[in-house]
């Protein structure tokens, strides 16, 4: 139950219930008497764009979300970004597009613990260490392009990384990550067949 000052998060990553870019909040958390000092450090770190630190890959669909409120997670880790002369909010929207489309998944499970490797966890480290577009270098087009598209696909399902390839979804992101970023689309086709395909990805021997 909430406490008075209603603090929420979004604390699980339930891939029956997390299946877009877009989220909300499933949890109200309330500071341990022992723990008031840490906890506040931690909600001031509390962000509106979330990443995930821990995943099983044959049935997550999303890899990153974007919520309406700011909040703190127990599996996901807040993010911020801040370019100069842009709207922070169009900059999360289209981080949050790239991330979701093939090159930005890949870029992810580049940096993963392969401990276990279907269910790796990623450091804040790791995490800072991820690969994302120069969004100052590609401009405002390709900003404004990448943040319409989360408005319009923004709760519409993703399918599992395993059913990726058949993600129409995925496959959308993909285009405009490709447009904006001067890919190549028949790069990010082999990206996101091979992926769809791989042992730590689908539980699975290659085939």
């Amino acid at each position: 139950m909430p406490d008075e000052q209603g603090r929420v998060a979004l604390w699980q990553h339930d891939t029956e219930i997390t299946q877009s870019m877009a989220a909300k909040p499933d949890w109200h958390i309330v500071a341990k008497p022992s723990k008031v000092n840490l906890a506040e450090s931690y909600w001031q770190q509390r962000s509106t764009l979330l990443l995930p630190h821990r995943m099983r890959l044959n049935t997550v669909r999303t890899l990153c979300v974007k919520l309406q409120t700011l909040v703190l997670g127990s599996l996901w880790t807040p993010c911020k970004i801040t370019v100069p002369d842009y709207d922070q909010e169009d900059l999360e929207k289209s981080l949050s597009v790239y991330l979701n489309s093939s090159v930005g998944v890949l870029a992810m499970l580049g940096n993963r613990s392969n401990q276990v490797p279907s269910y790796p966890r990623l450091s804040i480290d790791d995490l800072r260490k991820l690969i994302v577009p120069d969004f100052a270098t590609i401009g405002g087009d390709a900003i404004d392009k990448l943040a319409a598209t989360y408005d319009k696909y923004a709760n519409s399902v993703l399918l599992p990384l395993p059913r990726m390839n058949n993600c129409a979804v995925r496959r959308t992101l993909d285009v405009v990550v490709c447009d904006a970023l001067g890919m190549d689309g028949e790069t990010m086709d082999t990206i996101r067949l091979q992926l769809a395909a791989e042992p730590s990805v689908t539980g699975k021997r290659y085939s």
